[in-house]
């Protein structure tokens, strides 16, 4: 099996620690440096809106800021991490609660973003 060496794992912590966003190097620290999970719930809860729901640009690639049901299965995916924990465990029930009210019983699912309409689109873009 081949491993990484020390000093290109050094470099990647650097790295991590100085260029990535807080969410993605607090979970490489939990993971590579004995870091607790606090730092990754911090971080998870900048993403996480007063609906319950999470959106604001949870992944790079997808920067709506309002909840949606795509971001919120990507902050639980990162929640069930520290499912442990009663502040998880907080977060996950009100990302709970999200989906079940943006459930629409006519579709028997939920739209992916949400609704297009122009008013709510540009809502969508700001803060």
């Amino acid at each position: 099996m081949k491993k990484l060496s020390k000093t290109l794992f050094n470099q990647l912590n650097s790295y991590m620690n100085k260029k990535a966003r807080p969410l993605e190097s607090a979970i490489f620290n939990y993971y590579f440096n004995d870091s607790s999970g606090d730092d990754i719930l911090d971080s998870l809860e900048e993403y996480q809106n007063s609906d319950g729901g999470f959106g604001r640009g949870i992944e790079p690639d997808f920067k709506l800021i309002k909840s949606s049901p795509m971001a919120t299965s990507i902050g639980l995916r990162y929640l069930s991490m520290l499912d442990n924990s009663d502040r998880g465990q907080n977060m996950i029930a009100r990302a709970v609660e999200y989906l079940e009210t943006t459930f629409d019983s006519n579709r028997n699912g939920w739209y992916s973003v949400p609704s297009k309409k122009k008013k709510d689109f540009l809502n969508l873009l700001s803060y």
